[in-house]
């Protein structure tokens, strides 16, 4: 059964390479073995590309199926890899997912459109008008897209993927005034944390800019501008946090 399903597999692939190439089956009795099976690992990405698509686009098993004229359990075969598709199926499902079909079946597409897309030049920025709105989107990559960048490419600074400006509002970290910027670099785990240093703190409640002092399971959150008293929160409550790396005046562009 396994061996069946393998050469099943290698005969859509290679139908689908002919018909790409303009070649025709009755000439494909030279095709090398090696390129089938090259193409049999790619269609091994079919099964997670269309469910990845699929919620995507809001779809469930049943609105795809319709979509594509087959029965709901057709498509939850093939998200399973108990099935594959026919070539005809191929083409009108890669359209209504707006993929290639090579994107289809060839790549990690939940990987690569998860991602947001890198500006070596540019960090996104979260200003002050768009602090309630992070709160709900800082998890979704299309969010952080559709977020202001701003150009640094005038800065010595070497920008990466895992930076991001915020913009502070009030002047409890002076000499940093209303308005300034902080840009700062993400932090996978509290315990990377150095206590004493400043950093944007991302909790239910907003996003402040403090120096923060860890004492146990709290998070003591202190001013540079000593008008301001220091506060704790616990640490359970953070949702994102993020080091500062530089910190720009108001008048930044």
């Amino acid at each position: 059964m396994k061996e069946n399903k393998v050469f099943h597999r290698a005969n859509i692939t290679m139908n689908y390479w002919l018909l790409n190439t303009g070649y025709e089956s009755r000439h494909s009795s030279g095709f090398e073995l090696s390129r089938v099976f090259t193409y049999l690992r790619f269609m091994s990405e079919l099964s997670g590309n269309m469910k990845f698509l699929r919620k995507r686009k809001s779809l469930t098993q049943t609105d795809l199926a319709e979509l594509l004229n087959v029965k709901r359990p057709v498509i939850g075969a093939y998200e399973e890899e108990r099935a594959e598709p026919s070539i005809d199926l191929l083409l009108r499902m890669a359209a209504v997912l707006d993929v290639s079909v090579d994107e289809l079946v060839s790549s990690k597409l939940e990987e690569r459109m998860s991602a947001p897309r890198f500006d070596h030049k540019r960090l996104p920025i979260v200003p002050v008008k768009a602090a309630a709105g992070y709160l709900h989107g800082f998890a979704d990559s299309e969010y952080i897209e559709s977020l202001p960048t701003m150009d640094l490419s005038g800065t010595d600074l070497p920008l990466r993927s895992d930076m991001r400006v915020f913009q502070i509002s009030g002047d409890s970290m002076l000499p940093l005034e209303d308005g300034g910027y902080v840009i700062a670099e993400k932090l996978n785990q509290l315990s990377e944390i150095r206590s004493g240093q400043p950093h944007i703190v991302i909790t239910d409640d907003g996003i402040v800019y403090k120096r923060v002092q860890i004492e146990g399971v709290f998070a003591n959150l202190i001013s540079d501008n000593k008008f301001y008293s220091p506060y704790a929160i616990e640490l359970r409550t953070i949702r994102e946090i993020w080091r500062t790396i530089a910190t720009l005046a108001t008048g930044f562009k």
